[in-house]
């Protein structure tokens, strides 16, 4: 018998959100996981993001499909994807959702990026779409 992962069986899913199109593709195929979950957290830094966006859209769009779920804002400039990963673990995020390759992968490849990052972080278990 396999081990189960704790997130399939409704754990904590974080979502980070930042309203691009990457974002999106990340959670709309992610909606069978987050059906299971036993709470959604949407994790959203705007100071860091370079567009303008409504976590709350995200919401009203998860709302409408029975899903309930909360927004954290988090502060600051500059790279979001440390303060992502620390709220996915404050909330005890099981799992987090995200959006990949939001910049030219060359440039993500030199100056590195959010992609990078989640990739290379110990916990938690991550969803990646691109």
């Amino acid at each position: 018998m396999g081990l189960l992962n704790p997130w399939f069986l409704g754990g904590i899913v974080a979502v980070a959100w930042d309203g691009g199109k990457e974002a999106s593709r990340a959670v709309r195929t992610a909606i069978p996981l987050l059906e299971k979950a036993s709470k959604v957290v949407i994790l959203t830094a705007p100071a860091a993001a370079s567009r303008q966006f409504e976590p709350a859209g995200l919401q009203a769009y998860l709302d409408a499909r029975g899903l309930t779920s909360e927004i954290q804002t988090l502060d600051g400039a500059g790279d979001a994807a440390p303060r992502l990963l620390k709220a996915a673990l404050e909330v005890g995020a099981d799992l987090l959702v995200a959006g990949a390759f939001g910049h030219p992968r060359l440039q993500e490849f030199v100056f590195g990026g959010a992609t990078r990052t989640f990739l290379t972080a110990a916990a938690p278990s991550m969803f990646i779409s691109h």
